[in-house]
């Protein structure tokens, strides 16, 4: 729990370092993401290898071959989004590019060549907002007396039914 917890306080004082520091964040994110990749890929594979499966035998080998394996994953993993994932986000943020799917993101670096739409001075942010749309009349609740003293109204199909504090 030590080392996880001094890996992550290092992750994210990087990250605000180098990220939120900055007068312009988003290139600096955009830009540092594979680095990012890097670390993590290289801490996840670690401790896959370290404590990974005994079957595999992987105690059994000599430190820099565990080091070297530990080592190229995270530069794969980086490589893989610094050539996928930093051209994909540029379009999206920077350049506002609200046509972009995920699937755009297999283009690559042909995505820093695709021209902007027009209208991307403002960022397209989707409404994820619940609407429901009754096309018939809105049908009201039957009401009636409830059994409390209270002589309170209650609707007469209600889920929950009422909480009476006691």
């Amino acid at each position: 729990p030590a080392a996880s917890a001094c890996f992550g306080a290092i992750i994210f004082m990087l990250i605000k370092m180098i990220v939120h520091l900055r007068k312009n964040p988003v290139p600096w994110a955009i830009w540092t993401a594979p680095f990012f990749f890097l670390i993590a890929g290289t801490i996840c594979t670690l401790s896959i290898v370290y404590k990974g499966s005994p079957n595999l035998g992987l105690n059994k080998k000599a430190p820099w071959y565990v080091a070297t394996v530990t080592v190229s994953c995270g530069v794969g993993l980086a490589a893989l989004a610094f050539l996928l994932f930093v051209p994909y986000l540029y379009a999206k943020v920077v350049k506002r590019d609200h046509t972009v799917r995920w699937y755009h993101m297999f283009q690559g670096p042909l995505l820093f060549r695709r021209p902007s739409p027009e209208g991307a001075e403002a960022a397209r942010v989707p409404d994820y907002a619940v609407v429901q749309h009754n096309d018939e009349e809105e049908i009201k609740p039957e009401f009636k007396k409830s059994d409390s003293s209270d002589g309170e109204i209650a609707p007469i199909d209600h889920e929950k039914g009422l909480v009476v504090s006691e």
